[in-house]
């Protein structure tokens, strides 16, 4: 996979990482390890989705964001993979 750690911090944060998916489409993916919070990370990582798209003239289409979540104990492929329904099936836009 093609992905980047990204650095920008404070009210213009983009994320913990990127995958570029290689058809011009990116994900942004936040990293948690804290006490669970879906709804303050999905926030987040909306937000930090914008950002990204923003800061570097793209369609918020064409990127997606996910929260990465570690699971206490557990090796960080045990952790969860959070998004909404309306993300996960494509519904953005739609009622």
């Amino acid at each position: 996979m093609d992905v980047e750690r990204l650095r920008l911090t404070g009210k213009d944060d983009e994320g913990d990482l990127v995958i570029r998916l290689g058809d011009g489409r990116f994900l942004v993916v936040e990293a948690k390890n804290a006490r669970f919070e879906p709804g303050t990370f999905i926030g987040e990582a909306e937000k930090e989705r914008g950002n990204f798209a923003r800061h570097r003239g793209l369609d918020p289409a064409a990127v997606d964001s996910v929260v990465i979540v570690r699971r206490r104990g557990a090796s960080w492929r045990k952790a969860y993979v959070l998004t909404t329904v309306e993300r996960y099936f494509g519904l953005v836009g739609s009622k």
